[in-house]
Order: C-alpha cells, then sequence, then structure tokens
C-alpha cells in the first residue's frame, strides 16, 4: 500500500539522508519546522522510499528537493509526490511553482515536463561546468 505522509520531527533524519543522497544541505531543526517549509514522504508497503520538499511563500512555490530511493524508480513515486505538492499550493491558492534542475538531469527534466512545467531561464555554469534550468508551472 502506497501512503503520502507529511513528515514531522521524527521523520527529520530519514529527509536528511535523502537530501545527503542528493548532495544537498541537510535541515537544522529549525528549519526543518519554519511555517512555510513543507516535506512529504511517500511510504510503500510502511518503508519510506522518497520525499518531496517545497516551499509556500506569499503565491509562489519552489520546489527544493524531490528524490526517489533509486531501487524504486520508474513506479510514479516522483509523480505522486508532485500531484500532492500541486494538491497543497492550490490549498493556499498559489499562483506559480518554480523549480531549478541540472541540465544533465533528464529524468527530472522529463518528469517535471510531463506535469506543465517550462523552462524559463538558464543559469550557466551554475553547478560548475554545468547549467542549472528554472522551470515555472503556472497555477491560475
Amino acid at each position: 500500500m502506497v501512503i503520502v505522509k507529511k513528515a514531522d520531527l521524527d521523520d527529520l533524519k530519514q529527509v536528511n539522508l535523502f537530501l545527503k543522497e542528493m548532495d544537498l544541505i541537510p535541515f537544522s531543526e529549525s528549519s526543518f519546522c519554519e511555517s512555510y517549509r513543507n516535506v512529504y514522504l511517500l511510504l510503500n508497503d510502511d518503508i519510506v522510499v522518497a520525499c518531496i520538499c517545497f516551499i509556500i511563500l506569499n503565491l509562489e512555490v519552489e520546489l527544493e528537493a524531490i528524490y526517489v530511493v533509486p531501487e524504486y524508480r520508474g513506479n510514479g513515486f516522483g509523480s505522486q509526490l508532485m500531484e500532492k505538492m500541486f494538491e497543497v499550493s492550490n490549498l493556499y491558492h498559489c499562483e506559480s511553482i518554480f523549480l531549478e534542475v541540472r541540465e544533465s538531469n533528464d529524468i527530472a527534466y522529463h518528469l517535471y515536463s510531463s506535469h506543465g512545467f517550462v523552462e524559463v531561464n538558464r543559469r550557466e555554469n551554475y553547478y560548475g561546468n554545468e547549467a542549472g534550468i528554472v522551470m515555472k508551472k503556472e497555477l491560475r
């Protein structure tokens, strides 16, 4: 059974393990608990296999991270988490969602494109010798 649940402080250690896998800075307890931060976990048969982190500021959302454990990829779990982000964004009457993806991350780029995100900017050499692609999805 697949369940998506809002992460709480007890889940911080697991979330930070995922962030480290993506070479991202782990959350401190205080930053994890900020009112604008949203973190959701996807459980498959009671095993945490994916997470999504996004922030809501004013009427905009920024996707900070989405991660699926490698052996669970290709099962639609990333899409389920994206749908949860859209659901929460609509509850807050948000107008748009922004994200950034490495130009070499074809799988993530395809996931975002398939959910209606379009490229709006490129940050050349943002990741050293690699560009970051800024994408946006209009919600309204």
